[in-house]
């Protein structure tokens, strides 16, 4: 009989504990994740100039572009893409226009631009005119501007 007591008010500690650790989880959308899923892009660069005057210069001839400035550098990229077979596309579209093309991979964790540029991929993939190319890569371009602003 003495045991009862306090096994009765275990139990009872238990099933409120319970439900408050239950009751953290439900609502999953407020909860900020530890870890985030970052996936691996990869940018193309043509260049890489020690001010911003001469970057604009090397990029006259460029419908779009995006910089990055690092080290004290900027950095003159033409485009973003996530599939590895892309990569070779672009870089012969923009070796034809007379540019050296270098690929940098970085990590994103936006999943609204990843959702994007993973349908401009799918279209990147299935095409070889340099005009739907040109297109396709302005667009990726400019959506990264969009949803990450220029750093």
């Amino acid at each position: 009989m003495k045991y009862i007591k306090p096994v009765f008010l275990c139990m009872i500690v238990g099933i409120f504990l319970g439900l408050f650790l239950y009751g953290g989880y439900e609502n999953r959308e407020s909860l900020i994740p530890t870890f985030q899923e970052k996936e691996k892009l990869y940018f193309l660069k043509v260049g890489v100039y020690d001010t911003a005057e001469l970057m604009e210069k090397g990029a006259a001839n460029l419908s779009n572009y995006i910089y990055l400035q690092k080290e004290q550098k900027f950095h003159l990229y033409v485009a973003i893409t996530k599939e590895k077979e892309n990569v070779a596309k672009i870089k012969e579209y923009y070796s034809s226009l007379g540019y050296i093309v270098n690929e940098e991979e970085f990590t994103e964790n936006n999943k609204e631009f990843i959702s994007v540029l993973k349908t401009y991929d799918e279209m990147l993939q299935k095409t070889n005119d340099k005009t739907v190319i040109q297109n396709i890569v302005n667009g990726v371009l400019s959506k990264y501007e969009e949803l990450n602003g220029n750093e």
